[in-house]
């Protein structure tokens, strides 16, 4: 029997930091399956291409349930449909399933009514036994929207692998003083440039949904990612997070990239970005105003003292709390307390 950990972005060897950890502290072997769908989304081809994998790659474990006594999705949407299509065709449970990085967003008319009541049909199942969530805020939230009860979710802090030797962490100011921005999930980049136009800030956005720019000072990549991307952000100042909706949980990702390069870090105050950015100790939380960015970025580049001081934070802070091991140190134990795992 097996025990899967469905991700959506390559491998090799079919292991990765977080499997070779989870069989460590669960005592199960563990193997990664790997479809991606996580691709730069700059066509509806492509759109379609990554629904038509969340629909199809769990339907194919779904057909193959009996061969599996494990499921941990750190791709939302292939647990959900894996537990969408178990309580639709009413199979006998025989399969555990963690859903990770659970995130979901209200849409408006017929198709938000619709894509609400999918969810909905997802999780509220005796099929998912245990949905992780990047905030505390957020369990909340999904308890009463869905009406369901709070200890089906769990709040751990995301986690990323350590990619010390693998990025440029400056023990100095970088000389080229550029502002940096990435990420497309709940992103609020028009109040980005409008803010930054035509000042005496360089701005770097990596995204794949915005134009070109018409601004002197701003430069979108729009096939900025992977190695490409942890290269402009190493080189650069600070890192801007500018997000729109405050509930949604959002940029967590990318400031745990920017606190491993030693990257102070502006971002929107939101629910989700509060528990990984310290105000004034690891950067700053501030509200989606052109003054207050302004002055929070005048302060960062003039206090040499204060930009050190935010800088070491940053990466004391990832170093401490957010590391894969930990991730999967605390999923394999709440899995034996509650008796999630099959054995």
């Amino acid at each position: 029997m097996k025990n899967l950990i469905i991700i959506d972005f390559p491998v090799s060897d079919n292991k990765t930091e977080f499997s070779e950890s989870l069989s460590n502290y669960s005592g199960l072997e563990w193997e990664v399956y790997s479809k991606v769908s996580n691709r730069p989304r700059k066509n509806i081809f492509i759109k379609i291409q990554r629904y038509l994998l969340y629909a199809f790659c769990p339907f194919s474990l779904f057909l193959r349930r009996k061969e599996i006594s494990n499921i941990v999705a750190w791709q939302q949407f292939y647990g959900l449909f894996f537990a969408f299509y178990s309580s639709l065709f009413k199979v006998e449970k025989k399969v555990s399933l963690i859903i990770m990085t659970f995130i979901y967003k209200k849409k408006r008319g017929i198709l938000g009514k619709a894509y609400y009541h999918f969810i909905k049909k997802c999780v509220d199942n005796d099929y998912v036994d245990l949905i992780i969530c990047f905030s505390v805020d957020e369990i909340y939230f999904y308890c009463e929207e869905f009406a369901m009860k709070k200890e089906k979710f769990i709040f751990f802090p995301l986690a990323i692998e350590n990619k010390e030797n693998d990025v440029n962490i400056n023990d100095r100011l970088p000389e080229k003083k550029y502002i940096f921005s990435t990420g497309y999930s709940n992103r609020n980049y028009e109040f980005l440039i409008e803010s930054l136009k035509n000042t005496e800030y360089e701005l770097i956005i990596a995204s794949p949904n915005l134009s070109k720019s018409n601004y002197k000072n701003i430069q979108i990549l729009d096939n900025c990612f992977d190695d490409k991307m942890n290269f402009y952000m190493s080189q650069a100042y600070c890192v801007v997070i500018p997000l729109k909706d405050k509930v949604i949980s959002s940029g967590q990702l990318v400031a745990l990239q920017a606190m491993q390069m030693k990257k102070p870090i502006i971002a929107t105050n939101s629910e989700g970005l509060k528990y990984y950015i310290r105000d004034s100790f690891n950067g700053f939380l501030i509200e989606n105003t052109k003054e207050e960015l302004l002055s929070t970025l005048n302060l960062l580049y003039q206090d040499v003292a204060l930009y050190e001081k935010l800088a070491n934070n940053c990466y004391e802070e990832f170093k401490s709390k957010y590391s894969i091991d930990r991730l999967a140190h605390e999923i394999a134990d709440d899995a034996k307390k509650k008796s999630i795992f099959n054995h």
